[in-house]
């Protein structure tokens, strides 16, 4: 059985629009997620080693991943920053 896979197809409009065609069949431009990933990376790029800190990170990454309707591509983006958050952790301990 083949996996399904998350990005369906990729259409460029009009020489530099990017749009995914999610599982749901919902368009999104690919720059308005990797700007709210990036926008989330940003922000908490300053790990702290807090229970605060790592609430909040666990708040806003689900609030994006809500806005994006669970889709898979944004999940995976999400994990690997959240990921790279915790690697960066466990050097301040």
């Amino acid at each position: 059985m083949q996996k399904k896979s998350v990005v369906s197809a990729v259409t460029l409009l009009g020489g530099n629009l990017f749009l995914a065609i999610m599982e749901r069949g919902d368009k999104v431009n690919y720059f308005d997620i990797y700007k709210a990933v990036w926008e989330f990376h940003k922000k908490y790029s300053k790990v702290r080693d807090s229970p605060e800190y790592w609430e909040q990170v666990d708040k806003e990454s689900r609030e994006i991943l809500k806005g994006y309707h669970n889709e898979g591509f944004v999940r995976d983006l999400l994990v690997m920053i959240v990921m790279e958050l915790e690697r960066v952790g466990k050097g301040l301990k």
